[in-house]
């Protein structure tokens, strides 16, 4: 994952009016699958990691959570994916499911 994922982050900030740590501190987060060599290579993530922690950002931030703010976040990835909102589900791979790259 790299330049989509930082469009994404890009998209989400200026939707929610934040500033988004580094893309590499979440990936960090991201557990890594046995075998890599590289810790911090991130793989695929689903679509709530990664809402989880732009949410956490926003929280930190603003104080709270908008109560819109998955669709508004199923927005920002839609259109970096050019994907429909809708198939942006907590349970997708943004990977395998969405095409990230």
């Amino acid at each position: 994952m790299g330049v989509d994922l930082i469009a994404i982050a890009m998209e989400a900030q200026r939707e929610f009016k934040v500033t988004l740590p580094r893309v590499g501190e979440f990936t960090a987060q991201v557990p890594t699958p046995e075998g890599l060599p590289d810790a911090n290579y991130l793989s695929d993530c689903t679509a709530k990691q990664l809402f989880d922690w732009i949410c956490g950002t926003v929280q930190a931030q603003q104080g709270v959570v908008p109560y819109d703010a998955w669709k508004r976040y199923q927005r920002c990835v839609g259109d970096v994916l050019c994907v429909e909102p809708d198939e942006v589900t907590p349970e997708a791979w943004l990977g395998r499911d969405l095409g990230l790259s």
